[in-house]
């Protein structure tokens, strides 16, 4: 009997069809959203609020039609869990609900970074958000330059906060650095997208200059300079004496604030090496969060309950005076955690920044540099400028950061193979 194949074919191919035709759709949908998201880290809250949720739906969508692109080791999604978990403790010890919600909420960039990693995307939609990333960059860098140099004179002050805006900067001098000295970029095939990478980095390198937020100079110069070592040590060995001749010239022969900001971060360390100085009000802070931990070790005084526990060192006497500006946090992302979450979420914090670590090591290890390189950078810099700040409770930065992990974390070195999607 004869058995019309062609007839029994024509419809899985034609399913075969429509399901291609609904993954193109769901595939720029994904992009979209996410150039949205990226534009709004730059210069809209309120677009991070909605962009944000929407692109961490288009792409667990995608996870459930095609599968993940990139298997995510166990120990680093447990250390995520952990992390969001200990941060949920909020709920249950502090008396601001609504506050502790919010932050437990944020949590989930951290969700949209993971999903970023192992996204099933084909490269050539990845390299378009991540020419609108690179984009945003340049122009939030310009804005904030004409704006710190016009309106307020070496302040950027307009249309966020100079720390946060500093750190938005960060990430993108960051990704711009590890796509322009990773040989497995996808962003730097051609000379235009080297060019614009390389505009990229000049312009938040010198956006975050102005800003005058030394903890974030200091940051980045550090998490650059443990990159380039790693990357190429004889090449870093020069570039880093170079810089030291350019630093020490610039702070010579120059009377600026700029120039004036620069010495001060030697200035401060000495003061307070020698016992002479607060950085502030810094230490009367990390006193005060030390006592919260003190009396709330296994919970922490919760989230939303900083200020008003530090209000009540104060009034005991047990802190000096602090002013109101700088009682919203403890300005270390260690005491803050320590303060608010205690044991568990001091535990939570280390946990997580050491196993994306090992993470980027991992994928070095493998050659993929642009990869690699962006979560060590993304670390490195939290960490360090941690130390000053309580960065990961800046929600734009959180976003940001996240972003820079998964997005170029995730990305598939294009020697590996033809530049189809992401590794498997």
């Amino acid at each position: 009997m004869h058995v019309n194949y062609k007839a029994k074919e024509a419809g899985p191919t034609r399913s075969r069809v429509l399901g291609m035709a609904d993954n193109r759709t769901l595939d720029k949908t994904a992009v979209v959203l996410l150039s949205l998201f990226v534009f709004s880290i730059f210069f809209s809250q309120s677009g991070i609020s909605l962009f944000g949720p929407l692109s961490l739906l288009a792409l667990f969508a995608l996870r459930i039609k095609k599968g993940p692109s990139l298997q995510v080791p166990q120990f680093l999604v447990l250390a995520g869990l952990f992390f969001i978990l200990a941060s949920a403790t909020g709920l249950f010890v502090s008396e601001n609900i609504s506050y502790a919600m919010g932050k437990l909420w944020g949590n989930y960039y951290l969700v949209l970074g993971w999903l970023l990693l192992c996204a099933p995307l084909e490269t050539r939609h990845w390299k378009r958000v991540g020419h609108v990333f690179f984009i945003s960059a340049i122009l939030a860098s310009l804005y904030g330059i004409a704006e710190s140099i016009l309106l307020y004179p070496f302040r950027v002050d307009g249309f966020t906060n100079p720390v946060h805006f500093a750190g938005l900067l960060s990430v993108g001098a960051l990704a711009s650095f590890a796509s322009l000295i990773s040989k497995d970029s996808p962003f730097t095939q051609s000379r235009a997208e080297k060019v614009l990478v390389a505009i990229a980095l000049l312009a938040t390198l010198s956006g975050t200059m102005l800003t005058m937020t030394r903890a974030v100079w200091v940051s980045v110069a550090l998490s650059i300079t443990v990159v380039l070592v790693i990357h190429d040590w004889k090449r870093a060995a020069k570039i880093i004496i170079a810089l030291a001749i350019v630093i020490a010239v610039f702070a010579g022969t120059t009377d600026t604030i700029v120039e004036n900001r620069v010495r001060s971060i030697g200035t401060h360390f000495t003061k307070f090496i020698n016992g002479t100085g607060t950085f502030g009000a810094r230490t009367d802070l990390w006193r005060g969060a030390y006592l919260m931990f003190r009396e709330h070790p296994y919970t922490g005084v919760g989230a939303g309950d900083f200020t008003e526990e530090l209000d009540r060192l104060i009034a005991d006497g047990r802190v000096p005076e602090i002013d109101k500006y700088s009682k919203v946090q403890a300005h270390n992302i260690y005491m803050q955690w320590l303060a608010t979450q205690g044991i568990p979420g001091i535990i939570s914090l280390l946990v997580l920044l050491i196993s994306l670590i090992v993470f980027a090591i991992m994928l070095l290890r493998k050659g993929w540099q642009l990869g690699g390189y962006a979560i060590l950078l993304g670390v490195l810099n939290t960490s360090i400028w941690g130390m000053m700040e309580s960065n990961l409770s800046i929600s734009k930065y959180l976003a940001a950061l996240f972003f820079l992990m998964g997005f170029f974390g995730g990305m598939r070195p294009v020697s590996s193979g033809p530049p189809q999607s992401k590794p498997h």
